[in-house]
């Protein structure tokens, strides 16, 4: 690229944020399709209705929810989960920090069973002892399934 060559500098268009906070009430109107340019509302019907995970039968075995789970994650980039509603870990947001959002991802993955968890030993001190139990994953997780079909959180079954 020779020296003398000019660069072109683009305005950026200001964020969503900084419109409203400037007491912006509509949309500019380069953000708006004209109604004669917008494709007309159709309705699809899809060939398979999305799959449905009950995760209240999760703990009972069934092997036809089970079968879904697998079935919804092989074949399908969405499926619904239902739940009993006491299930809270991926529902519920954590603020960390005022100036940033947390965001909460929810994975499935396997722990090593002979692993043992504890509290972080930096978290810990005279001030703030110990709350919860030291124990493998592996007894953790049956707790968690024993605990989790009675609406209680296996969590509060580790305090010491």
């Amino acid at each position: 690229m020779a020296y003398n060559q000019q660069f072109k500098i683009l305005e950026v268009p200001p964020i969503v944020q900084e419109l409203v906070a400037g007491g912006l009430q509509e949309p500019p109107g380069q953000y708006v399709v004209p109604e004669q340019d917008r494709p007309a509302a159709t309705v699809s019907e899809m060939p398979e209705p999305i799959p449905i995970v009950d995760l209240s039968r999760m703990s009972s075995n069934s092997a036809e929810e089970f079968t879904k789970l697998q079935s919804a994650l092989e074949n399908w980039d969405l499926f619904l989960i239902l739940s009993n509603g006491f299930f809270k870990s991926p529902v519920h947001r954590v603020v960390t920090n005022v100036e940033k959002e947390r965001l909460s991802l929810v994975m499935f993955y396997t722990l090593d069973p002979e692993t043992e968890i504890e509290p972080v030993s930096e978290l810990v001190d005279e001030k703030r002892p110990t709350q919860y139990m030291k124990m493998k994953n592996k007894d953790y997780i049956a707790k968690f399934y024993k605990t989790y079909a009675t609406g209680k959180l296996a969590i509060d079954n580790m305090k010491i």
